[in-house]
């Protein structure tokens, strides 16, 4: 929560990652947009970062994905 234009608590912003992975306690984010128009995603996830330390969240953009399947020798559909 923070504090909103009218100054009022209430929900001003909010993030639902994709996945989480509850045997490592990870939050998983993907985005398959290039890293440059993602700057929006980046900065939320910089605010939960300040915000709630304890959490663990990770951001895989499309290069990310292509490498794990690249390494993994998986077919992604396109």
């Amino acid at each position: 929560m923070s504090w909103n234009a009218r100054k009022t608590v209430g929900f001003t912003e909010a993030f639902a990652p994709d996945f989480y992975l509850p045997d490592q306690d990870l939050y998983i984010e993907l985005t398959v947009m290039k890293q440059s128009p993602s700057r929006a995603r980046t900065a939320k996830l910089r605010k939960l970062r300040e915000q709630y330390p304890e959490i663990k969240i990770k951001l895989f953009y499309k290069r990310d994905l292509e490498r794990l399947a690249q390494h993994f020798r998986l077919d992604l559909a396109s």
